[in-house]
């Protein structure tokens, strides 16, 4: 079921329409990357060589903690619809 669910996260299966990205997201990518520029063009040698380092760990470090929470909210998602088709089967009368 992993696989499924990492093709899913990959965007090899497409069960919704690209949506736009959230105003708020934008600015802070935006101003990510901007502030990457300044200090690439500031830094060299070296200190250049370890902020691209660290840019990209933690650009590694981000994708791989959006997988894994992708992954986890299917498995919460599953274990809540095994509660309740699977569980006590009073989650599935009404009330009185």
């Amino acid at each position: 079921m992993t696989d499924f669910i990492r093709e899913l996260y990959y965007g090899n299966l497409r069960p919704m329409s690209e949506g736009e990205i959230p105003d708020d997201l934008a600015e802070l990518v935006t101003h990510a990357g901007d502030l990457e520029e300044h200090l690439t063009d500031a830094l060299e040698g070296e200190l250049l060589n370890l902020f691209l380092d660290y840019v990209d760990t933690c650009n590694e470090a981000g994708a791989l903690d959006g997988e894994e929470s992708f992954i986890t909210g299917f498995r919460y998602g599953a274990r809540f619809m095994a509660d309740v088709f699977g569980g006590d089967e009073n989650y599935l009368r009404e009330d009185d």
